[in-house]
C-alpha cells in the first residue's frame, strides 16, 4: 500500500486496484462535504424547475380540479 498527499490509503489486490476512502468528519455535514469534494458536486437544476408543485393521485373530476386551481390562485401561488 502507498500513501498520497490527500488522506487516503491505496491497497493493491490481485484483481486490480481498490481504493478505500474514510471520511472522518467530525460532523455528518463535513463528511458529506469531504465526499462531494472527492466525487464532485452535482450542478443545481435551473431555478424555474424548482417551483412549487401540486400533485395528487387524482383530483376526482374537472370541477374539483378547478376549485384547487382557484384556491391556489387566490392564495397567490403562481400556476402555469
Amino acid at each position: 500500500y502507498t500513501f498520497s498527499s490527500v488522506p487516503s490509503l491505496t491497497m493493491r489486490t490481485i484483481g486490480g486496484i481498490l481504493d478505500f476512502f474514510v471520511f472522518l468528519g467530525p460532523k455528518p455535514e463535513q463528511v458529506v462535504q469531504q465526499y462531494t469534494w472527492l466525487v464532485g458536486r452535482s450542478i443545481l437544476p435551473p431555478y424555474w424547475s424548482l417551483g412549487f408543485q401540486i400533485a395528487r393521485w387524482d383530483y376526482g373530476n374537472l370541477t374539483h380540479m378547478q376549485r384547487v386551481v382557484k384556491r391556489n390562485r387566490d392564495a397567490g401561488v403562481p400556476i402555469s
